[in-house]
């Protein structure tokens, strides 16, 4: 599978990098500041900035301070504290919303990115880029359980209970699975509240991707045993990545501010279009 960056997907990065980004400059200054360290917070850019907003609006709450009294902060704050607050941010997004913040921003960036989604059964490109990154996700936490198959953790020195071990790899890969379906659900939410397709074609056209992104190939060139575990596999990653996915995509808060997005736009093309006619 070829993981280079395709269209649909530069363009839906360069979305979620810029998500809720206008922050003002002490804010940008500390998003550039926690890119120069290595710590997983700041691996997801558009997260990231969503956390570390959340973060100062709840430390300005929390102490009762002007939002730019806390966004000042930042400047002083050296790259490892910058980190930590957009650790803290994220844990406070998924206590105050129940999403995580980078499901949260792939919800979001559905919604502006304009997604070429077919209406009947014909595929368009932007569906065949998004069907073949999620089977490559869905490929690579596959096969990375299949190279710890039969391996298991013990529970601790107190217990004799044993776990299936999961890689770290296949972690990884599951979340992002996560992340990239809910974009895409999102994406076909978007489709029909705009009208570009009624609630059945939409639901239909989700049934379609998913078992496109998680049934195995019929062209994949897979030994049996392999095959046999990529089947099996697939479809339980399918349960438990749609089952996450869709309480972020039926999350309320998500949906408002979803609604928000979508009616901004709505005045940003009524004022364009006005300005035209003038």
């Amino acid at each position: 599978m070829d993981q280079r960056s395709t269209p649909m997907q530069a363009t839906r990065e360069k979305i979620e990098q810029g998500l809720l980004a206008k922050f003002g400059e002490a804010y940008e200054k500390a998003a550039e500041q926690a890119q120069s360290i290595a710590d997983p917070a700041r691996r997801e850019l558009g997260a990231a900035r969503i956390a570390l907003e959340h973060a100062v609006l709840q430390t300005a709450l929390e102490k009762d301070l002007p939002t730019k009294s806390v966004a000042a902060m930042l400047d002083k704050a050296s790259p490892q504290q910058v980190a930590h607050f957009i650790r803290e941010g994220r844990k406070s997004v998924q206590r105050t919303y129940g999403v995580d913040a980078g499901a949260m921003v792939a919800a979001l960036s559905a919604q502006v990115a304009n997604v070429d989604l077919p209406r009947g059964m014909a595929q368009t490109e932007s569906m065949r880029q998004l069907v073949e990154q999620g089977r490559g996700l869905v490929g690579q936490a596959v096969g990375e359980l299949y190279q710890t198959r039969g391996q298991f953790d013990h529970g601790g020195p107190r217990t004799d209970f044993v776990t299936s071990r999961t890689p770290e790899g296949a972690l990884s890969a599951t979340e992002q699975l996560k992340n990239h379906m809910v974009f895409i659900e999102s994406a076909v939410d978007y489709a029909v509240r705009s009208g570009k397709m009624d609630a059945t074609q939409g639901q239909m056209l989700k049934d379609r991707i998913e078992h496109q992104v998680f049934t195995t190939p019929a062209d994949a060139k897979f030994s049996p045993q392999f095959k046999s575990f990529h089947d099996k596999v697939g479809q339980r990653l399918k349960g438990e990545v749609m089952t996450e996915a869709r309480k972020v995509t039926n999350n309320k808060t998500v949906a408002e501010i979803a609604e928000r997005l979508h009616e901004a736009r709505d005045r940003v093309q009524k004022m364009r279009a006005s300005l035209d006619r003038g």
